[in-house]
């Protein structure tokens, strides 16, 4: 499982809310720097500044954000087109029955409330279904502490 794309997300956040405000207005005025730069307040999270996540993270994230763009998202806005938000995963709490799959939810301890929250709601609905959180990463603990989070995610595969 993997962000709030797969439930039905109510973001009540003011930070979470700002960034999201932000990204769409740089999108609106398709502003791929100040994108980048909204985008990159997801890897510290509401709790962190960049530099107690570290550089390589932050220059990871940067590397892969800016290929994203260069690849799918400017060549689309060459032809005159824009890109398709995401959308999430409608009506899973009706759903929920016909999910038979183990699912293992991995969380950084310190990412915004509402991911957080909204990934717990959806782990409550679903009786096969585990978190594992590590507490020293972000949005991001499989770039943040990706040993921890290799380590659960093999566990849970052992397991399930």
């Amino acid at each position: 499982m993997s962000g709030t794309g797969t439930s039905d997300p109510e973001f009540r956040d003011p930070w979470l809310l700002g960034v999201m405000a932000d990204l769409q207005a740089a999108a609106d005025a398709r502003g791929p720097e100040a994108w980048i730069a909204a985008f990159g307040r997801f890897v510290p999270g509401p709790h962190r500044t960049a530099d107690e996540v570290g550089s390589e993270v932050v220059a990871h994230l940067d590397t892969l954000v800016r290929g994203a763009l260069q690849r799918h998202v400017f060549p689309l806005m060459a032809r005159g087109r824009l890109p398709v938000r995401a959308t999430p995963i409608e009506n899973v709490n009706e759903r929920r029955a016909d999910i038979a799959v183990p699912v293992l939810a991995l969380t950084g301890g310190g990412d915004a409330e509402d991911n957080i929250r909204s990934t717990r709601e959806l782990l409550d609905l679903l009786p096969r279904s585990r978190e594992v959180v590590i507490p020293r990463a972000g949005h991001y603990p499989n770039l943040e502490d990706a040993e921890s989070f290799n380590s659960a995610l093999a566990e849970f595969l052992r397991t399930c």
